[in-house]
């Protein structure tokens, strides 16, 4: 995806953070589809484990794709906390998953016109069975609107945005909550 956005936005830095192993492949892929960021250091790779303390401080943008849904509650605050404790309050963490949509009106999303329910009813099955794969599988889970709202004040952050994109995934933004 930072290949992607790099792509778009020639003149933004990437720091494009993965374990060790799943690193090692990137430098090539970026030097065959964007040369030119690697060249001109618009890109750099480095080896991060989530579970630990984030090293680098105040980006504008921490971006977590299909993240989150792979992990229990306490694993994802800890992931955001470490987030958190690097953020300044111009940074944000965007988020890229699958939202559920529940079948009532939640207030965050956009509802399907009546008579439908709320979320489309069949037209959300594969976000449904993609949660259900996910729990039995790996113990995460996709999450609604308001799980997501939970999970942000737990790890002291505030969702700002859910953006609802073409397709089944989501964008959620999450920053560090106002200072009153």
């Amino acid at each position: 995806m930072s290949l992607e956005l790099a792509r778009k936005l020639p003149n933004a830095k990437f720091i494009v953070q993965d374990i060790d192993h799943v690193l090692q492949q990137a430098p090539a892929v970026w030097s065959q589809e964007l040369p030119e960021a690697v060249q001109m250091g618009h890109v750099q790779f480095m080896p991060h484990d989530f579970f630990t303390a984030q090293a680098i401080k105040g980006a504008g943008a921490y971006l977590l794709r299909r993240i989150l849904h792979d992990w229990s509650d306490e694993n994802c605050i800890i992931i955001l906390k470490h987030l958190k404790n690097a953020m300044t309050p111009s940074s944000r963490i965007l988020i890229i998953d699958h939202v559920l949509h529940p079948t009532v009106e939640s207030g965050q999303l956009k509802s399907a016109p009546p008579p439908l329910p709320a979320n489309y009813g069949i037209a959300h099955m594969f976000s449904i069975m993609d949660d259900l794969d996910i729990m039995s599988l790996m113990n995460g889970m996709e999450r609604t609107p308001d799980q997501l709202h939970g999970l942000a004040e737990r790890a002291g952050l505030t969702v700002i945005k859910i953006w609802e994109c073409r397709g089944s995934m989501h964008v959620i933004e999450m920053r560090l909550p106002e200072e009153h």
